[in-house]
């Protein structure tokens, strides 16, 4: 339950600054609401990827298979996710990696992961900045907005 935390104030963050944009609700208060959501999901985002750093567990992986998937969102296109084969206390494990504009490995290159030692299914290759520019992306949004709707809320 205390993963989904982060996530649910970072959409209903969404959520309210998609209802301030068509004119539903005031603009200052979900502003410094939406401020806040983003902001809490950029550290929530920086905290998992390096608690992943910090405890996670280093290997091997060999990239068996590369998936085109269709972006969510309609006309966007689609990501190519490398599914890797590793394995951890000789049992051997697949796991799908962040995707791709483009496809980054062949089929049977071999990749050095982190992986999360309470749920070795979750993983990262190592030297991937994709997780930090989200977490960077997400809190730099959440200060911005937190800023704008202070200054229009004491101005």
């Amino acid at each position: 339950m205390k993963r989904m935390i982060a996530p649910i104030i970072g959409a209903l963050a969404v959520l309210a600054v998609v209802a301030v944009h068509f004119g539903y609700l005031p603009q200052e208060p979900l502003l410094l609401i939406g401020g806040v959501g983003f902001t809490v999901m950029g550290i929530w985002m920086f905290l998992v990827s390096k608690n992943m750093i910090k405890t996670g567990g280093y290997t091997s992986a060999v990239v068996i298979e590369t998936r085109r998937e269709r972006v969510r969102g309609g006309n966007a296109g689609y990501t190519y996710a490398p599914i890797l084969e590793y394995k951890v206390d000789k049992t051997i494990h697949q796991a799908r990696a962040h995707g791709y504009a483009k496809p980054k490995y062949e089929d049977g290159a071999t990749v050095e992961i982190k992986y999360n030692k309470k749920d070795v299914e979750q993983v990262e290759v190592v030297g991937d900045s994709k997780v930090w520019i989200g977490a960077l992306v997400f809190l730099a949004g959440g200060l911005v907005m937190l800023g704008v709707g202070l200054y229009m809320q004491f101005s």
